[in-house]
């Protein structure tokens, strides 16, 4: 019985990939996306109409260098000397604060009863053997 529910499940999966695949071929088909240039109406430009090929349009030129001029270095004008600050006055220093008194000491805790003893379970009956 168990071997049967997973042959159908196995079957299940593969109709399911089935359909998948050809629902998306189906899609992609129904498209008319044309890969020619016949269709566009623009010939193909890797020849000329006289059979040539045609030259690429990126051809090597050399640039050369051109002199530019630097502008001369001005001097700049001398900054005045900025007279020197006065040092910060001192701060005075904070007071100290005073000890902290001693906390008394907590009282010993009683001690606490002993708990009573849970009753003995009732012992339960055996169970069925399960046939597999």
């Amino acid at each position: 019985m168990k071997n049967r529910k997973w042959v159908v499940v196995g079957a299940a999966s593969t109709l399911g990939l089935g359909l998948t695949g050809f629902g998306a071929i189906s899609a992609a088909n129904a498209f008319g996306a044309q890969n020619s240039s016949d269709d566009a109406g623009v010939a193909a430009i890797t020849e000329s109409p006289n059979g040539d090929r045609i030259p690429s349009a990126a051809t090597s030129t050399t640039i050369a260098p051109t002199d530019v001029a630097t502008p001369a270095a001005t001097p700049s004008a001398q900054t005045a000397n900025t007279p020197n600050t006065p040092n910060s006055p001192q701060t005075a220093a904070s007071p100290v604060s005073p000890a902290s008194p001693q906390t008394p000491a907590s009282p010993v805790s009683p001690q606490s009863p002993q708990s009573p003893q849970s009753p003995v379970s009732p012992i339960s009956p055996a169970s069925p053997v399960s046939a597999d």
